[in-house]
């Protein structure tokens, strides 16, 4: 496997754990991943007995995104550990559509899962987000207290498994050989964000819980049938890049946390009541950030790693675009009336104003690059040709050195008339360029393997073929005239493009920060667009043991029905002063499934800030849930 292999794919997880035993019969398992698709790393631990640690271990898989066969996934371990934990790591998900393939378990050495070692990795690595505002080049002293406000540097269990994390990252993104160690000499790891999050703030539900009851969708969003299979394809209005994994980590992390969970509702009531007064700048920007807004978390890995394309930095121009020019009070120019939205939405319009260093990027890829004024065809042409558009005036040598390739025909041409009137007895001669040697004289062969007639000051070459390569003075003259133009145009072009990329990582961390808040405003939109479109309302929070539903719906089911078909709502009240227990009984196909996948979605919904189908709904915060329902068809 080549060096970075496995941190490069935007939709690979990584996911170490370490397991440190507390006390008889109790262990906290330490969980940190990396998730490829925003270079985010995650660190948790969740106090479990040897018993419970085949769920644990499930559920802490649920809450890092593994579970999705559409994501490559790495789970790293101690070599020494225990081969039955080994044996749990690999086993696959109970969820159906996993396919039943284990997970890839790598072994690390037992020196890499320690404290000291975890912090000396997070110390060494580039984290964007301590960047934002202030130099890149802080002490490691100012640093480490950083670090030490971000995460909780005293769990043993999850500094233990960031240390495997990180040892795991850093050999894969090692370079495998001199040359390419030289290449990333500087290239550190590099992440996003190190963020801790405590499964006691998290409704702890396994991905078989999370498939089953149809929350996501094993094989990837979508629909089957024509029926809406899942929340997450219910909610797939989410356009961005960014958008998509949000949406699907706060699918997968539902909240505990009343004031968040309100805020999100408080954003979504937001929303709807832009879609209606300003309905066209709404749609507009929907439409922005479905077609424009492209994965900038990764576009900049790849630029940070040399790796980025043509298509790659076209793309990183058309979001910063799109990001930069929102429409009038979602961040443009608005009028009074336009300008009278909520907190959540004005506090993104200033972030994306504040924004200097994305007007930055944005003016200096614009400036330097013709994406704006090429046709469709031309841009899909200079794509798959690997050519980057570089805009004609940026640089005097590129400039020369374009002219002169295009004049190397006529060069050519010219040095092929001399020849002619030089040598009248020459015939079929041709001009090559080839590399290490220059320009040489081509002479076709007689079936002797002998030109049929050489100027006596010809040097010969080589031969190839039926062809006889020869240097002259009019060769060499090309050499001194046009060279290898094509490749000092190439090394040219490379040169500017590495200043660039030096000009845009300046600002990685903001538009690191930027996209995180534009997908967060894509899901808070698709929420609302959902809720506008299907009925739904705003429930009521509270932690109180309490869960009352008048007229509720399915919110799958009701998606699938026929024209004219309408869904019966349900009625469901449990705890406070009426019975914590329902006792569901009835026949074969008399609904039972579709009422309890409808009482676990209308939660779910809930507690990642969503409104839900019903007329009225006050729901006391749920902190597990668990389902054996299977069936799909429900």
């Amino acid at each position: 496997m080549a060096a970075g292999a496995d941190i490069v794919g935007s939709d690979r997880v990584v996911l170490s754990v370490a397991l440190v035993g507390e006390s008889a019969g109790l262990v906290r398992l330490g969980a940190a991943a990396h998730d490829a698709s925003d270079a985010s790393v995650s660190v948790t631990s969740v106090a479990t007995t040897d018993s419970d640690l085949p769920w644990a271990l499930e559920l802490v898989k649920a809450q890092c995104g593994v579970g999705s066969s559409s994501r490559q996934v790495t789970i790293v371990a101690s070599r020494s550990a225990r081969a039955d934990v080994l044996a749990l790591l690999a086993a696959p998900l109970e969820a159906e559509g996993s396919g039943g393939d284990p997970y890839h378990v790598v072994c690390r050495p037992a020196r890499a899962f320690s404290e000291g070692a975890a912090l000396r990795g997070l110390l060494d690595a580039r984290i964007l987000e301590l960047e934002e505002g202030v130099p890149s080049s802080r002490s490691r002293a100012e640093r480490s207290r950083l670090l030490a406000a971000t995460i909780d540097t005293g769990d043993v269990a999850a500094m233990q498994a960031l240390g495997g994390l990180l040892d795991y990252l850093g050999a894969s993104n090692a370079p495998s050989s001199k040359r390419m160690a030289r290449a990333t000499s500087a290239a550190a790891l590099t992440l996003s964000c190190v963020r801790e999050f405590s499964l006691a703030q998290t409704l702890a539900m396994d991905v078989a819980t999370a498939v089953g009851l149809g929350v996501i969708d094993a094989l990837g969003t979508g629909s089957a049938g024509g029926q809406v299979s899942s929340l997450e394809a219910l909610l797939s209005r989410a356009g961005s890049a960014t958008g998509r994994r949000i949406l699907r980590q706060w699918l997968l992390r539902p909240s505990t946390d009343v004031e968040l969970l309100n805020k999100r509702l408080d954003a979504v009531e937001e929303a709807k009541s832009a879609m209606r007064l300003s309905a066209g700048n709404v749609t507009a920007l929907r439409k922005a950030l479905r077609s424009n807004v492209h994965d900038v978390v990764s576009l900049l890995r790849a630029i940070a790693g040399a790796r980025a394309r043509p298509a790659g930095w076209q793309q990183l121009h058309q979001s910063t675009q799109a990001m930069l020019h929102q429409p009038p009070g979602f961040g443009g120019a608005a009028t009074d009336d336009e300008a009278r939205t909520g907190p959540f939405l004005a506090s993104i319009g200033s972030t994306i104003l504040e924004a200097e260093g994305l007007s930055r990027v944005f003016r200096l890829l614009d400036t330097v690059f013709e994406f704006d004024t090429m046709s469709r065809s031309e841009l899909r042409d200079a794509v798959a040709e690997h050519v980057v558009p570089i805009r004609s005036g940026v640089d005097q040598t590129l400039d020369d050195l374009r002219r002169l390739q295009q004049d190397v025909p006529q060069f050519l041409e010219s040095t092929l008339q001399t020849l002619a009137s030089k040598h009248a007895q020459l015939s079929g001669a041709a001009l090559e360029f080839i590399p290490q040697l220059g320009y040489l004289v081509a002479l076709d062969s007689n079936l002797d393997g002998e030109p049929t007639w050489v100027p006596d000051e010809f040097e010969h070459v080589f031969d190839a073929s039926e062809r006889r390569f020869f240097r002259c003075a009019e060769s060499l003259e090309l050499d001194e005239t046009v060279g290898d133009v094509h490749s000092m145009l190439h090394e040219r072009e490379q040169a500017i493009l590495r200043s660039i990329e030096g000009h845009v990582l300046e600002h990685q961390a903001e538009l690191c920060m930027l996209s995180e808040a534009i997908g967060e405003l894509d899901v808070i939109l698709a929420l609302a667009e959902v809720a506008a479109d299907c009925g739904y309302i705003r429930p009521t929070l509270t932690r109180d043991a309490r869960i009352e539903l008048r007229d509720c719906r399915h919110p799958l089911a009701e998606m699938s029905l026929r024209d004219g078909d309408e869904f019966i709502p349900n009625t469901i009240v449990l705890g406070g002063s009426d019975p914590p227990i329902i006792l569901l009984s009835g026949p074969n196909g008399s609904g039972k499934s579709v009422l309890l996948k409808q009482l676990g979605l209308i939660v779910v919904l809930a507690q990642i800030g969503s409104f839900v189908p019903a007329r009225e709904a006050t729901i006391g915060i749920v902190d597990r849930l668990f389902s054996k329902i299977r069936a799909r068809d429900t």
